[in-house]
């Protein structure tokens, strides 16, 4: 669409620097010259003056209230410096001026959302999606809205939305692969909420796929993953275990240490779940070996903390037989029948 990738667009100007002077005479014969003072407002984004830029933007948008061209170039600015506050005043005195206007909207309700207005971009992009059912990224926002706020019955069939515009949408027009691995995800756990676990099982299925055609490691092991952890709260024990040993054996060819690491944590959870405690142990030690004295990667403070627990209450001899081979060890695990 027209404004959709705005939020991810930084504006780039291209008129030398050196005419500030000239337009800023210019502007004094005419300061209501809304052309006068965008160009002003351009050349002072060049120099990097970002306030002097502001302000001209302001004026350029006061002497054109009406002119969309000026409020798309401002807002790409503000979006730019940050100025998310600004944008969201700016987009929310248009909106009323053009209540149909979808990408205006959609623009609308991000700010709002950033902002933690979420009940505001609730409505932006409800009203979005009544003009135009077919706006994807409208969709793919209200679902995640819906589902943040606890409502996954509404979200799915806005995920339902976005995912059939998805399969649509031509080669050029079709959001990369994490992104609707993304959206299959959060799907598959709305899925699993309103108890439609079959539905949610075929849906971590359309993800690996994805993530398979995409031939990307890093987003094969987070599918399954995900896929694990489901398994693992329905008691489908055997299943959960074939998926962290697929997703371990994924975080091998990503070089990824804080994924590994995490996996492993949350595969020795799940072994110890079942007492296998020589095993999880294994595994947290290698997830340990992998972060090294990293004390700031997220899963390191849980991880040295299992391992505490597991060599407090865990027989000596069990520990014993993984100190002394814990590649063994791990292998054992890492083969354990499902």
């Amino acid at each position: 669409t027209r404004r959709s990738s705005d939020l991810q667009t930084r504006f780039v100007f291209g008129l030398g620097v050196h005419q500030i002077a000239k337009l800023a005479e210019a502007a004094k014969l005419n300061p209501y010259d809304g052309t006068i003072q965008l160009r002003i407002a351009r050349e002072q984004a060049n120099a990097g003056h970002v306030e002097e830029a502001l302000a001209a933007f302001r004026r350029a948008e006061a002497a054109r209230p009406q002119d969309s061209a000026v409020r798309d170039q401002f807002l790409r600015y503000l979006i730019s410096q940050q100025r998310y506050e600004e944008a969201f005043q700016l987009t929310s005195a248009w909106v009323k001026r053009e209540p149909k206007d979808v990408d205006l909207l959609v623009d609308h309700g991000l700010f709002a959302s950033t902002l933690g207005h979420l009940e505001v971009a609730r409505t932006s992009w409800e009203q979005a999606t009544q003009l135009d059912p077919s706006q994807m990224n409208a969709q793919l926002y209200l679902a995640e809205l819906y589902q943040r706020q606890n409502e996954p019955k509404l979200a799915i069939p806005r995920f339902g939305a976005y995912l059939d515009r998805v399969m649509k949408a031509s080669d050029e027009g079709r959001p990369a692969p994490n992104v609707v691995i993304g959206a299959l995800l959060h799907l598959a756990e709305c899925q699993a909420a309103t108890g439609e676990l079959n539905r949610a099982l075929h849906t971590y299925d359309s993800a690996a796929k994805i993530a398979n055609s995409a031939g990307d490691a890093r987003l094969q092991s987070v599918v399954a993953t995900a896929a694990a952890e489901m398994q693992a709260k329905r008691g489908e024990f055997g299943d959960a275990i074939r998926l962290y040993q697929q997703a371990l054996r994924a975080d091998n060819k990503t070089n990824m240490a804080d994924l590994e690491a995490a996996d492993l944590m949350h595969y020795a959870e799940l072994l110890r779940e079942h007492h296998l405690d020589n095993m999880a142990y294994a595994c947290l030690l290698r997830a340990e070996s992998i972060l090294g004295s990293n004390p700031t990667a997220p899963e390191f403070s849980t991880i040295k903390s299992g391992v505490e627990d597991l060599e407090r209450h865990t027989p000596a001899t069990q520990l014993r037989a993984v100190q002394r081979d814990p590649d063994a060890a791990l292998a054992q695990a890492l083969s354990l029948p499902n």
